[in-house]
């Protein structure tokens, strides 16, 4: 195992540059339409299939907009659905290549396929999530599923300002959980869909970026079956796991005595817990809050790891 250089920290790609520049980019891709998308009075429903790294945009996307859109707006993340058809639109993100051909498998079933590029760091496709998560709610805006979408990116970026300040401070918050969590694994838990695809988005970058194990749940799923696997064994995870629960504005009434009944059953079977709550004005600014939180979280947790965070040669 590679021990930190003396002059810094193990990051042969730049993951954490790249991390950190994401936030500027986000008004240029909200600011543009979209060329090539079908009258909206054409299409039934929408399918999102993103490529290798971002997979979490088609579920964030499906989130977001479950108020607004007046269609389904679904995720895939291998192959395309039976019902793909004529009055699809299927949304190819990044190297999006549903069984195998991208495009061409969209286009085979007759759908109408709109190719959404994302530019990003070579070997670091999964730092572009947010932008390419903004790309995908300007599709939904310009087909009348969402609004809205350049000022919440505007809030989005001056929320993610602050937070880039907070977090590349000299007393980080994310370097100081990665050093709580240590060699534990992280369990992530989010409190509703949103905050369960952001789950997700940890447990990748975790995996990824740390090369650890890491799992991730959400409610109500979440109370409905992995509450009862902590029934035994509570004296081995206490000892592996640390939990990070994601909390955001927007949660349901209700939510926060489903929480509290979450805790009372976790909290003596885990080794610590770690609330992030999101800030920001708006949905999509506490959502990409909370991304962004993760992703440096994941940076200082591969250097404590005395691990490189770029680099993913298992998955090539």
């Amino acid at each position: 195992m590679p021990s930190p250089l003396p002059d810094g920290p193990i990051d042969t790609l730049g993951f954490l540059d790249a991390v950190l520049a994401g936030p500027d980019s986000l008004a240029v891709a909200s600011a543009d339409p979209v060329d090539g998308l079908p009258a909206a009075t054409a299409i039934d429903h929408v399918v999102i299939s993103a490529g290798t790294g971002l997979a979490p945009v088609g579920a964030l996307a499906s989130s977001l907009v479950a108020s607004t859109a007046t269609v389904p707006v679904v995720d895939v993340d291998a192959g395309l659905p039976a019902f793909v058809g004529p009055r699809s639109l299927v949304l190819v993100v990044g190297d999006g290549v549903p069984d195998g051909r991208g495009i061409v498998a969209a286009g085979s079933t007759g759908a109408h396929a709109v190719e959404i590029p994302v530019e990003h760091v070579d070997g670091l496709q999964r730092t572009a999530v947010p932008t390419a998560l903004v790309m995908v709610l300007r599709v939904l805006e310009q087909l009348g599923h969402h609004a809205e979408v350049e000022s919440s990116v505007a809030a989005a970026v001056a929320q993610l300002d602050r937070r880039r300040t907070e977090l590349t401070g000299t007393s980080s918050p994310a370097a100081r959980l990665a050093r709580r969590v240590g060699r534990t694994l992280p369990l992530v838990y989010g409190s509703d869909p949103v905050t369960g695809a952001i789950a997700q988005r940890w447990k990748q970058q975790v995996n990824l970026g740390a090369k650890t194990a890491s799992f991730a749940n959400a409610l109500p799923g979440l109370g409905a079956d992995e509450l009862a696997g902590w029934g035994q064994h509570g004296d081995m995870t206490r000892q592996v796991f640390s939990l990070i629960v994601l909390r955001h504005d927007h949660e349901t009434a209700g939510t926060d005595a489903r929480m509290a009944r979450v805790y009372d059953l976790d909290d003596e079977v885990v080794h610590e817990r770690h609330v992030i709550d999101a800030e920001g004005d708006g949905a999509l600014a506490q959502a990409l809050d909370l991304v962004f939180w993760g992703d440096v979280f994941s940076h200082h947790l591969a250097q404590e790891l005395e691990i490189d965070p770029g680099p993913t040669d298992v998955v090539a």
